[in-house]
């Protein structure tokens, strides 16, 4: 609402009203008309796009029903992208304008995703936050770490279990790098990225390990890692609400650097609260029923 109140104080400011002239504008019932008139022709694409690319979640089962109902699926992408900009200082005009003139003409893969998702890109945050970091890795790293600062004061009962892991526990995968690499070319460097994402329920009853396997035949797929779900997480609050936790194989992680990095994974858990774990790539344990790997695509046509 913010963004919304500091636009309307920009056109003010613009025209030269005062505030009492701008109060007497705006409870015009002829300006009213008009603007109605004016968002419901802009808003016409928005509609019709998340009309025509969500894919309806009530033949999802999730593992654990919900005491309100069953997670429906993103927010409006618009909304996503808006709740980000607003939390990290951002501008969200081009990307809105993206979502209002490009993403009517995409579609989305068939019975695999949610929907489309907001995510921002590390470069964005880099220029924002740590200007003076050039290294790929540790710019990852201090971009988990900006972020995992909003989320902690936004999250109730957020909890870190993974508080000491460093670059050298942590780095993305380079499929994930060269695919986020692929769609921010694509959409032009935009500070906040839009891809089409499933959080998890695509593979509920898969290992991670079995995840990142299942990727080496298909092209146009690679898992989101810590960045991305935490992102997600932020800006679709539902998200939160179900018991289907979420594992970041888009990320390769080892607890002690004497370890391989395939043993483990970063996993957000939604068991009384939200909580960042190391999760078992492997399911020794044997409950991976009870998480799934979350995954972007690229656009239809664009091959990794």
């Amino acid at each position: 609402m913010s963004i919304l109140l500091n636009e309307i104080e920009r056109i003010r400011i613009k025209m030269g009203l005062t505030e009492k002239q701008m109060v007497e504008l705006i409870e015009n019932p002829k300006f009213q008309g008009k603007l109605e008139t004016i968002v419901e022709e802009y808003s016409k694409p928005l509609i019709q796009s998340q009309e025509n690319f969500s894919i309806p979640m009530q033949n999802v089962q999730l593992i654990r029903p919900l005491e309100g109902g069953l997670y429906k699926g993103p927010e409006p992408i618009e909304k996503q992208v808006l709740t980000l900009a607003e939390i990290f200082k951002l501008n969200p005009e081009p990307t809105l304008k993206y979502t209002r003139e490009v993403l009517p003409t995409l579609s989305l893969p068939q019975n695999k995703v949610e929907g489309w998702f907001a995510i921002l890109s590390v470069d964005a945050l880099a220029k924002r936050y740590f200007r003076t970091i050039t290294d790929p890795n540790l710019k990852y790293w201090n971009a988990i770490k900006c972020s995992l600062s909003y989320f902690q004061e936004l999250i109730p009962k957020f909890e870190n279990y993974r508080k000491e892991i460093s670059p050298e526990h942590l780095k993305r995968s380079d499929r994930t790098n060269w695919a986020l690499k692929i769609i921010s070319e694509i959409q032009n460097g935009l500070e906040i990225n839009v891809i089409p994402a499933q959080t998890g329920f695509l593979y509920q009853k898969s290992t991670g390990r079995e995840f990142r396997k299942s990727l080496v035949n298909k092209k146009d797929e690679f898992g989101l890692g810590v960045l991305e779900v935490l992102l997600i997480i932020l800006a679709n609050p539902l998200i939160s609400e179900r018991k289907l936790n979420i594992d970041c194989s888009g990320d390769q992680f080892s607890p002690a650097v004497i370890w391989t990095w395939e043993l483990y994974q970063l996993a957000f858990e939604f068991f009384d609260g939200i909580k960042l774990r190391a999760h078992d790539s492997d399911d020794d344990n044997g409950d991976s029923n009870e998480y799934g790997s979350a995954s972007g695509f690229l656009p239809t046509g664009v091959e990794l």
